[in-house]
C-alpha cells in the first residue's frame, strides 16, 4: 500500500533536496541522511529527487492555491530564457506540459527584466522615506520642547502665586 505524506512535509523535504543541490542534484549520501532524519523510505526520496530534476518544482500549487508551479528563482529564470525564442504554439504546449500559467511566465519575465533596477529604486525610496521621517522627528521634537517650556512656565507661575498668597494673604479680606 502506497503511503501518502502530508503536503507540508513533502514540500519541506523537497525544499531540503533543492538546498542540497540546485535542480535536485543532491550530493552522494545526502539523500540517505535526509531519509533517516525524516523517516521517509530512501526509494521515495530518490523518486521525489528525480521528479525535482525534471521539473525543478517543489509543489503543484502555490501557497495561494493557484495552479501555478512553485519553482526556485533559478528555475524561473531558466524557463524565461528557454521560452523567449519559442513561437506562440510552442510556448502554449510547453506551458501546458509544465503546468505553468502564461500570466506567471509574464510576471517572471518582468521580474527578470527589472531585477537590477529594484535595488536602486528601493534604495532611493528608502532614502526618501528616511529623510521624511527625520524631518517629522525634528518637527515633533521642536513641538515637544516648546510644550515642555510652556508647562514649566505655568508650573512656576502657580508656585509663585501660592507663595504670594501665603506671604500677603488673601486680597479679599
Amino acid at each position: 500500500m502506497k503511503k501518502v505524506y502530508p503536503r507540508d512535509q513533502k514540500e519541506r523535504v523537497l525544499r531540503k533536496l533543492l538546498e542540497l543541490g540546485d535542480g535536485g542534484d543532491a550530493p552522494e549520501g545526502a539523500i540517505t541522511k535526509l531519509s533517516n532524519a525524516e523517516g521517509i523510505p530512501l526509494n521515495t526520496l530518490y523518486t521525489w529527487n528525480a521528479s525535482l530534476k525534471r521539473t525543478g518544482a517543489v509543489g503543484k500549487f502555490s501557497a495561494s492555491g493557484n495552479p501555478s508551479v512553485t519553482l526556485s528563482s533559478k528555475a524561473k529564470y531558466e524557463i524565461v530564457l528557454r521560452t523567449e525564442s519559442m513561437t506562440e504554439l510552442e510556448l502554449g504546449t510547453y506551458l501546458r506540459e509544465q503546468g505553468i500559467l502564461a500570466e506567471d511566465l509574464m510576471r517572471w519575465k518582468v521580474a527578470c527584466q527589472e531585477a537590477n533596477d529594484r535595488s536602486s529604486i528601493a534604495a532611493k525610496e528608502y532614502r526618501a522615506n528616511l529623510a521624511a521621517e527625520r524631518t517629522k522627528v525634528a518637527s515633533l521634537e521642536r513641538e515637544l520642547a516648546r510644550k515642555e517650556k510652556a508647562l514649566a512656565e505655568t508650573a512656576a507661575l502657580l508656585v509663585l502665586r501660592g507663595k504670594a498668597q501665603a506671604f500677603w494673604g488673601d486680597r479679599d479680606d
